[in-house]
């Protein structure tokens, strides 16, 4: 039997809203409710800082001949 799972959520009035489903689960769970430390106000979250920096000048098709060339060189080293 699987110990549990880790889902964060928000809770509103009685109601807990979770983040991802839980599927993995059936029948009664114990609830464990508990603040998570909040972020400071001033600091701007990851996806917002990477969403906004400029696109980047690479094709696919050059990343895909540099990861190619790398794996190339690891061939032989294991």
């Amino acid at each position: 039997m699987q110990d549990g799972v880790r889902v964060r959520g928000r809770l509103a009035g009685r109601r807990i809203e979770l983040d991802e489903d839980v599927e993995d689960l059936e029948g009664e769970v114990e609830v464990v409710v508990r603040p998570l430390p909040s972020a400071d106000a001033s600091s701007p979250r990851f996806l917002d800082v990477v969403g906004d920096l400029p696109p980047g000048s690479r094709s696919k098709e050059d990343i895909d001949q540099q990861l190619h060339a790398a794996r190339a060189e690891w061939a032989g080293r294991a």
